[in-house]
């Protein structure tokens, strides 16, 4: 197993800033050839997933594996004892508190993935992260905004778009660049009508 531990992790995403998400296995070359910090595989499943931790070993990778995305019974502690001790990569990403605090007793680093989609899971999401005290943390979704232009070609559906920010500027910049309105969870609709 690779040997990393958390400030050396730290160290390396801040020099080169990049940490690949491989989908599907025809990036698997790709993500070797580039300047990485660290890979996250959200692709495999018993037969394979070892020889994809094993192949990014090679180059000196930190490889991290989605655990929830990977064809392994692995969202126990059997899975993640598995994980650690067979597959072992350098850690996991995952929305579950139990397979990140799993994880963190078998010395696997751990990235947290949170969906801040209002402001109840910006709540919860502080709380689960001060439960498990994972390695690093996972904002989603990172590129809602880059799709909801996209998404209204597709339908003619009203869309609205949920405001996590404090800040009512997003909202004018919802209605000029993508011509929806937002919701907030503390106030009503707010917003022109589309």
């Amino acid at each position: 197993m690779m040997t990393i531990n958390k400030a050396q992790f730290y160290q390396r995403v801040a020099s080169i800033k990049k940490i690949a998400a491989i989908k599907e296995p025809k990036y698997l070359e790709k993500a070797l050839e580039a300047e990485l910090s660290a890979v996250v595989l959200s692709i495999g499943n018993i037969a394979v997933i070892k020889r994809y931790v094993d192949l990014f070993k090679r180059p000196n990778f930190p490889v991290f594996l989605h655990i929830e995305r990977i064809g392994l019974n692995s969202n126990n502690k059997d899975g993640v004892d598995f994980i650690a001790h067979y597959i072992k990569p350098v850690g996991i990403v995952s929305t579950s508190n139990n397979l990140i605090i799993q994880a963190k007793k078998q010395g696997l680093l751990t990235i947290q993935r949170l969906f801040l989609v209002d402001s109840d899971a910006v709540k919860s999401g502080l709380q689960s992260i001060q439960e498990t005290q994972p390695d690093a943390v996972e904002l989603m979704p990172a590129l809602v905004t880059d799709y909801i232009a996209e998404f209204r070609k597709e339908n003619d559906l009203p869309n609205y778009r949920r405001r996590v920010d404090k800040d009512k500027r997003s909202d004018d910049r919802s209605y000029k660049t993508w011509g929806c309105c937002c919701l907030n969870g503390k106030l009503p609709i707010i917003g022109r009508k589309i």
